[in-house]
């Protein structure tokens, strides 16, 4: 789920260059610099109220040297309103918008071991007609699920896993022993 913040700036930021005709330019450059926004160090860097606002614009200006004016201003913008945190993020939904351009879904399926390519297929074929799209799919091993499938598209999550299966029988039974406790209490 992307936040409103970094939907209102991804959103902002892909218009401009859209319009200005560098979107690639700028996926690629939130593919480099994302990393560093994720790192701990990083993150503490900015939250730091005891680092001066100089010596974080200082940062993010030696940082985005030699890039489009358009991008170090918005990365300024980001500072000043204590968004610069949310880089990583927009950039995936810079990265989903363009893709949402090019009529492609960005699909992410999580299974508890590895599928078979024809599976694979199976599964993109079957998302391309409900979402009437082409699918990107990506497909991570979980082996905490136990098993069966979590999709994930857009703002949906299908979840069919073995383990949320398994939650849900637990709580079934914890709900049928308060029953039965109470039920035991009353005849006694």
């Amino acid at each position: 789920m992307v936040s409103p913040v970094a939907k209102r700036y991804g959103l902002a930021i892909f218009q401009l260059a859209e319009e200005k005709g560098f979107v690639e330019d700028l996926i690629r450059i939130f593919d480099e610099i994302s990393p560093i926004f994720q790192a701990d160090e990083t993150k503490e860097f900015f939250k730091n109220p005891l680092i001066k606002f100089e010596n974080k614009k200082k940062f993010l200006e030696e940082l985005a040297e030699g890039m489009r004016e358009e991008l170090r201003n918005f990365f300024l913008l980001l500072l000043k309103k204590g968004r610069i945190l949310f880089l990583p993020e927009i950039g995936e939904y810079v990265k989903f918008l363009n893709l949402q351009k090019k009529n492609i879904v960005p699909v992410e399926v999580v299974v508890a071991e590895e599928i078979s390519e024809e599976m694979m297929k199976r599964i993109e074929e079957a998302l391309s007609k409900i979402t009437e799209a082409k699918v990107d799919l990506k497909v991570k091993v979980e082996p905490s699920i136990l098993g069966g499938v979590l999709i994930k598209f857009e703002d949906l999550v299908i979840n069919a896993t073995l383990r949320r299966y398994l939650n849900e029988i637990n709580q079934i039974i914890k709900k049928g022993e308060e029953v039965n406790h109470a039920v035991k209490s009353r005849r006694n």
